[in-house]
């Protein structure tokens, strides 16, 4: 009995072992599992005799059995498990036991491709772990700059996943009768801040490099004697384990990347001084973006931003403009 093995096609499993295609299985004639197989696709052909005739069932995974004429046939998992098993005794048993040696088998198979790959598993996360310096760093320089009042909105704005920057405009209709006169409100959209979620994902991100730096350590020393112990074994399946979110981990690093790059776009950037309301604060935001992204102003901030005000005003006609989101 031997452990469940992968398989290119249908050919190569009959003749690796001599399967006889003219024969069928039955409880009667049932011996024992040879191994478990597992192929590209639904190619194998169950030989399982039901009702009659062979089952003919097409699957992808299945057993090698041996008869009593010293044949080897193959049963799906389907027939081995729900037909088979139920008619004739000790073969579930047979069949639990040669799964348990295939999943030992995978696990040994996992842990030796993992100690194969072990310089390129290294090199991936060194690169997870200076893309992540380097993107935190960026949030960091950026959380030093701006006002406390624009990273919080920022933060707010990520959770709500608020990323317009709205104004409203109130504009005074004046009718013939006096009591008639109304002021409507009409928006007027900024624009979108991109990568806002940036914000919000730097936390997970930063355990991500916590987790990374642990997984860095673990796969440094990570081994396996000629004849491992079971707790060299044990050990080597705990790190494979761990090693599963190494690509859940890249993808969200990926992500973050791409988000802080659009955020730090420069105009996007200047979408911020636009995204609060205080004035004092906005003229800040703009000096701490002029500086941030080295673009001289032709005048004082606080001209700039009157100048943003006056040019709403003066597009709608309104008598007024105030922050709606």
């Amino acid at each position: 009995m031997t452990t469940m093995k992968r398989i290119r096609d249908i050919k190569v499993l009959r003749e690796m072992y001599n399967v006889s295609e003219a024969e069928t299985i039955t409880a009667d004639n049932y011996v024992t599992p040879l191994t478990g197989y597992e192929l590209p696709s639904s190619d194998a052909i169950c030989q399982f005799l039901r009702q009659g005739s062979p089952c003919g069932q097409k699957h992808q995974k299945g057993f090698v059995v041996q008869i009593d004429s010293g044949q080897n046939v193959l049963i799906g998992h389907c027939c081995a498990y729900k037909q088979l098993s139920l008619e004739c005794s000790g073969v579930k048993e047979d069949l639990d036991r040669l799964s348990k040696q295939q999943m030992q088998y995978e696990k040994q198979e996992r842990i030796r491709e993992l100690l194969e790959n072990k310089a390129e598993h290294q090199t991936t996360i060194r690169d997870c772990l200076i893309t992540i310096r380097e993107q935190l760093a960026i949030l960091n320089d950026l959380e030093r700059l701006l006002p406390y009042q624009v990273v919080s909105s920022l933060f707010e704005r990520a959770k709500a996943n608020n990323a317009s920057v709205i104004w409203e405009c109130s504009i005074f209709k004046k009718a013939k009768e006096k009591e008639d006169n109304e002021t409507i409100r009409v928006p007027h959209t900024a624009g979108k801040i991109l990568g806002l979620e940036c914000w919000t994902e730097a936390p997970k991100i930063e355990e991500h490099r916590k987790s990374l730096q642990e997984l860095r350590k673990s796969l440094f020393s990570a081994s396996l004697s000629k004849r491992p112990s079971e707790a060299e074994l044990e050990k080597m399946k705990e790190l494979l384990k761990r090693m599963t979110s190494l690509v859940r981990i890249q993808r969200d690093v990926d992500r973050f990347k791409s988000a802080v790059s659009r955020f730090i776009e420069k105009d996007n950037l200047m979408l911020l001084p636009h995204s609060i309301s205080n004035h004092n604060h906005r003229a800040a935001t703009l000096r701490a973006i002029s500086d941030y992204c080295d673009l001289p102003l032709n005048k004082s901030e606080k001209h700039c931003i009157a100048d943003f005000d006056r040019s709403i005003r003066e597009q709608y006609g309104a008598s007024g403009i105030r922050l709606r989101s």
